[in-house]
């Protein structure tokens, strides 16, 4: 492979300036002493290059939560755009669209814990991208109590009732609105029970 093949494979543009000779040594070198011989003979012009490393610019890792719709997205830079795998085991409900970078989905029950996965990024420039990710999967809050702000509620009245968490993290919405845990909701009931 001449010299202009190699750089060219690596996406460096070369031009030569002048008549060189034998001032360029004929040996077979890596391509970065190549470069440095090249540059100090005063033989060459190195030109930018429109190819550009993939990499991967994303966080390395999210937290997702059971029974709640979550989604993280994979973010890479290069040039050609680089295009994304992932490997590894991910939790029932969750799923990577390589095309999109988009890891969504909604963990099912069962599936709290930590996924390591791979996320790799190639464009052909160089060495592949590869970033461990970690998916953890929590648990959903469960509503153990509710601290009324009154003794007794009437119908018709206005309390405020605090929610208190067992196990989980963040809120829950159990069909009556979303409830966050020590966090008053205002609620005025039509009847009590």
């Amino acid at each position: 492979m001449s010299i202009a093949q190699q750089f060219r494979r690596e996406g460096v543009f070369v031009s030569h300036s002048k008549s060189c000779g034998s001032r360029i040594p004929a040996l077979v070198l890596t391509l970065t002493a190549i470069a440095a011989t090249l540059l100090n003979s005063g033989c060459f012009i190195f030109g930018g290059s429109s190819n550009v490393i993939a990499a991967i610019t994303s966080a390395a890792n999210a937290a997702f939560t059971v029974g709640v719709a979550g989604t993280f997205q994979v973010t890479t830079t290069g040039k050609p755009a680089p295009t994304l795998t992932e490997s590894g085991n991910l939790p029932s409900g969750v799923t990577f669209n390589a095309t999109t970078g988009a890891l969504s989905g909604t963990p099912a029950a069962g599936t709290t814990g930590t996924y390591n996965i791979t996320f790799t990024a190639t464009n052909g420039v160089g060495t592949p991208a590869t970033q461990n990710f970690t998916l953890s999967v929590v648990a959903a809050p469960a509503i153990s109590s509710f601290v009324s702000g009154v003794p007794a509620i009437t119908a018709g009245g206005a309390t405020t009732l605090t929610a208190t968490f067992s196990g989980g993290t963040g809120s829950t919405n159990n069909g009556a609105g979303t409830v966050t845990s020590g966090t008053p909701v205002s609620v005025s009931p039509t009847t009590t029970t």
